[in-house]
């Protein structure tokens, strides 16, 4: 029985060794990644869409560089939705979803980055605003109701303001988890 029982110890030190350098780096939670935007992303593109960006810093753990400035990353758009014509507003959410180190992708999770543009609701009383001066100076009571009418119609007619994040734009991402290297 004490025989059998010592290659077995032996097998469990040894997966034991192999689990620890498994995971020999771990880049805690919390840590920033700068990265610089490849691809231009906009409210208008589908939620899903992958977008790719470079690290514009080298991400290090205790004195090791675990992935050189320009790094490929990886992400995808969150969430996206463009404001009505009339109210609301264009929103757009990113995260990171991959890094390549030694030429293999590795899962990121990380917190959104998130953009919203001004409300199209504003715009439109702007414009009825305008319609109604306009139509007041031109024909008194009746005209300023009028006026008011073409100067929200307007607003109707004319696309909402799509917000987007250029190429080459330098994005903050936090680690939400650790990434066990």
């Amino acid at each position: 029985m004490c025989n059998l029982l010592k290659p077995i110890a032996l097998l469990f030190l040894l997966a034991a060794a192999l689990c620890a350098s498994a995971h020999a780096v771990t880049v805690p939670a919390g840590t920033t990644l700068v990265v610089r935007l490849s691809d231009t992303v906009s409210s208008n593109d589908p939620v899903g869409r992958r977008f790719s960006a470079i690290l514009e810093y080298p991400l290090v753990v205790r004195g090791k560089t675990i992935a050189a400035m320009g790094t490929r990353v990886y992400g995808r758009i969150d969430s996206s939705a463009s404001a009505g014509r009339a109210v609301g507003r264009s929103t757009l959410a990113l995260s990171l979803t991959d890094i390549r180190i030694n030429g293999v992708l590795e899962p990121v999770y990380t917190t959104s980055y998130e953009q919203a543009g001004a409300s199209s609701g504003h715009q439109t009383a702007r414009r009825a605003g305008a319609g109604a001066l306009i139509g007041a100076a031109i024909d008194g009571g009746r005209g300023a109701g009028k006026g008011a009418a073409i100067g929200a119609a307007t607003s109707l007619l004319t696309p909402s303001q799509a917000v987007g994040v250029a190429r080459g734009t330098l994005l903050d991402f936090r680690l939400a988890q650790p990434l066990f290297l």
